[in-house]
């Protein structure tokens, strides 16, 4: 249950993205296609002399590099490529759940509203800050993916419908975490399945609150960037604001590693059951 990219990955593959987009631009066509009709007339010693064919062809494959590399070292377009692939890569609709939903709609929008402001002041040392909100809008978007995948498992379902209230046993996934987070107390009656349930409970609550955390966290770090006037973030504060993110982060994985971990524990070996 993971996401299978971090930031790092967005960037390598925005710099292929725009590698092909060098090659593909209008300006590379242009010089093509003026290479070979300049090599053509030179070769059929028509209006270009025939001793300098080759020439054209230097120029043609030079003017090609050209701008191949400067577009491979813009990095503003960089950042407006990797910023399109990233967002494309959350996909909030995925998530039965509308609690999911609407925390993963929030922190993106923290994203963009803090990253705004970090371009806002270029001058500012702010890049470890930007690529670890980068990495916090991964875990916020892993963990909730995790969350997700466990509480649309048909069998998680009909189990914490049946031990929760035993009602009918056809909950729907968008309901399940709704289900199971209705109340912070385990089970009363006794027994290994509502021990495990308990459990449950307690993972489910422990992302949660880590999600709702880091939402209120990204809040106070755009809050005190977007506030801060500019001789104020200095390597101190950005500093300040690195702990900060880290913190959640770590908080995060635990609360993350916690929802794997009780996914093996309490699904697997029910599967193996069914069969």
């Amino acid at each position: 249950m993971k996401t299978g990219f971090t930031s790092a990955d967005i960037l390598k593959e925005a710099r292929r993205r725009v590698f092909k987009h060098a090659i593909l631009r209008p300006e590379a066509a242009v010089i093509i296609a003026l290479t070979v009709v300049s090599t053509a007339f030179a070769l059929f010693d028509f209006i270009l002399p025939v001793q300098i064919w080759w020439a054209f062809l230097a120029l043609g494959a030079a003017g090609c590099v050209v701008l191949v590399y400067t577009t491979l070292n813009d990095e503003k377009f960089i950042g407006q490529i990797s910023a399109q692939m990233f967002y494309e890569r959350f996909d909030a609709g995925k998530f039965g759940a509308p609690e999911l939903r609407r925390h993963m709609i929030r922190a993106l929008d923290y994203h963009r509203q803090i990253f705004h402001t970090i371009r806002a002041r270029p001058s500012a040392p702010l890049g470890d800050v930007a690529r670890n909100m980068d990495e916090w809008i991964v875990r916020v978007y892993s963990i909730a993916s995790d969350v997700d995948a466990f509480v649309k498992n048909p069998l998680i379902v009909e189990r914490m419908k049946r031990l929760s209230d035993g009602g009918p046993r056809n909950a729907e996934a968008n309901e399940s975490l709704s289900l199971i987070l209705a109340h912070e107390d385990s089970p009363v009656e006794s027994g290994e399945e509502y021990s495990l349930f308990g459990e449950v409970k307690k993972a489910m609550l422990g992302a949660a609150t880590e999600i709702g955390g880091s939402l209120r966290g990204m809040g106070q770090v755009h809050q005190r960037l977007h506030s801060a006037h500019p001789g104020e973030i200095d390597w101190a504060f950005a500093q300040h604001m690195n702990v900060m993110i880290c913190d959640h982060l770590m908080r995060l994985e635990q609360a993350g590693s916690l929802v794997q971990e009780l996914f093996s524990t309490y699904l697997v070996p029910q599967t193996a059951d069914e069969r």
